[in-house]
């Protein structure tokens, strides 16, 4: 705009020296002509101040880490007139950067738009970070035809309601290195919702009668209501396992956020290929705390999402009343000098509790030069480095 205002002044000057230096009515009229033709353009782009309508929306769902999130933008003009240059200003904004500037991206779409109709216009922006990104039109301007003058929109919804995508981690496959146990535990509270087993305490289903079926299992009162052997199919209870508990305290930098969602899926996804089951458990800004049990590869989509929408509880608000007897947590979140009292705490009533769990930390931060208080506590720690190595994954003892 700048140019065209400094081009406008140089075609004005040189209409006024023509007028100083040539006495006649074309010199007259043709200044009188540019002084005021950008009034003239102002008048025709003020309708369009109160008639344009933006509304944006991501192009896909999902998309990797570092690869292009396309959006469109759609422009309505409900003016008679038309708009020569319509600038939507859109806001994309990574939810794990709480607000950080550095999970913020800002693009300026440009599109002119005919009246009483509208245009789209396709752009993209690029997420060095995996999490939930939110596209939103954060304002409106109209330019005049002459690109003088840049105009606000006003009215009511100008901007539109904001789209979201996901933006997923490229997880590294590792081997991770996994205690040996049985996936079966009788005293488990915890059952297959997919394959049965041959504890009695717990109604899988019912089936029709195979050849071989134990009479024990025959459930007579169906039999008999169907008129054809039906037998019951008992549930099959699984070892808790590991627990994943995913936690950002203050400060936490979105980098940090992207190797701990990245570790945990990583991990996670090694687990489901060798059928272990295990659990994540995350905090939200929004809702809590969040767990899910996971059995096969069909429920990490739903442990995905959540994740990709990490944010940091309050203090004193840990991860802690959802922890079983027996299991080993893997306790991962972002480490700082600022942010090491709370975690300390929150490992301190973990071990002090009745539970008997096993501890190992995973901290993604500036490792320290010396032991830090949470070594002190006797539990294994894990540093997720810049750039997270699959031999560093592969290091952490399940």
């Amino acid at each position: 705009m700048a140019v065209r205002r400094v081009g406008y002044c140089a075609i004005l000057l040189a209409a006024f020296l023509f007028f100083l230096f040539f006495r006649a009515y074309l010199s007259h009229l043709l200044f009188l002509f540019f002084l005021l033709l950008p009034v003239l353009s102002l008048l025709l782009a003020l309708p369009g101040c109160f008639g344009m309508r933006c509304r944006i929306k991501a192009q896909k769902d999902t998309c990797l880490a570092g690869q292009a999130l396309g959006f469109a933008i759609q422009a309505v003009n409900r003016s008679f007139l038309p708009c020569a240059f319509v600038r939507a200003d859109v806001l994309a904004e990574n939810v794990l950067a709480q607000g950080e500037k550095q999970g913020r991206m800002r693009q300026k779409v440009y599109l002119s738009v005919g009246a009483r109709g509208s245009q789209t216009a396709q752009s993209e922006v690029i997420s060095p970070y995996c999490g939930k990104v939110e596209l939103s039109v954060v304002r409106v301007r109209v330019y005049d035809m002459l690109g003088l003058f840049c105009l606000p929109v006003f009215g009511k919804n100008v901007c539109g309601p904001a789209a979201s995508a996901y933006v997923v981690p490229q997880v590294p496959p590792v081997a991770p290195h996994m205690e040996a146990y049985s996936m079966q535990a009788l005293d488990s509270d915890i059952y297959s919702p997919y394959k049965p087993g041959d504890d009695p305490s717990y109604l899988f289903g019912v089936r029709e009668y195979r050849e071989g079926d134990s009479l024990r299992r025959v459930h007579w009162k169906l039999s008999a209501r169907l008129d054809k052997p039906m037998v019951k199919e008992f549930g099959l209870p699984l070892q808790a396992g590991v627990h994943f508990m995913v936690r950002l305290y203050k400060g936490a930098q979105v980098d940090e956020a992207d190797r701990l969602v990245t570790a945990v899926l990583s991990l996670s996804q090694a687990l489901l290929e060798k059928e272990v089951p295990h659990r994540i458990s995350w905090s939200n800004s929004t809702n809590g705390i969040q767990t899910i049990n996971l059995y096969k590869q069909d429920d990490l989509p739903e442990a995905i999402h959540g994740l990709l929408q990490l944010g940091c509880l309050p203090a004193q608000a840990g991860l802690l009343p959802d922890a079983k007897p027996s299991e080993h947590i893997v306790y991962m979140a972002n480490f700082s000098p600022q942010s090491e009292p709370e975690l300390v705490n929150d490992i301190q009533a973990l071990l002090s509790g009745p539970l008997h769990v096993q501890v190992s930390l995973v901290l993604a931060g500036r490792r320290p030069d010396g032991p830090c208080e949470a070594q002190m506590l006797g539990c294994a720690v894990y540093w997720l480095e810049e750039e997270i190595q699959t031999a560093q994954l592969e290091e952490i003892a399940l």
